[in-house]
């Protein structure tokens, strides 16, 4: 949610704690407020309390995220925007990203300025749409 500035509010999930803090990092620098989780189920249960403005999910087929609590995440918040972010490339992960309803998605080690322009993007930025 909006604090009144420019900061939003960025959810990340990624079963590897390096990533997070990266990921976490890129977000403070460019003035967003995130968030991390080190796994599906604690997104959704944290979710009760407060709702992203983008959520940045590693996609994994099998593995610790899982398929479950992503598929659950895209029924409970169809309408926020949601990037996929996977070690993989494969067919079957691209699948599974457009199937939650990725937006976009990006293969690891993650462009940082493309990420940030992405984020823009799903987020309504009139400026990234230029």
């Amino acid at each position: 949610m909006r604090d009144g500035s420019n900061a939003l509010s960025i959810h990340i999930v990624d079963d590897d704690e390096m990533v997070r803090c990266g990921l976490a990092r890129l977000m403070r620098s460019a003035g967003h407020s995130p968030l991390s989780f080190a796994d599906g189920e604690s997104l959704l249960t944290h979710l009760h309390q407060a709702v992203p403005d983008c959520v940045l999910i590693d996609i994994t087929p099998t593995g610790r995220l899982g398929i479950k609590p992503q598929e659950r995440l895209r029924a409970r918040l169809a309408d926020i925007p949601l990037i996929a972010i996977s070690a993989r490339d494969d067919e079957e992960t691209v699948r599974l990203a457009r199937q939650l309803g990725a937006r976009f998605f990006f293969h690891k080690p993650v462009d940082g300025l493309a990420l940030l322009d992405a984020i823009k993007w799903v987020t309504g930025d009139p400026a990234a749409r230029r």
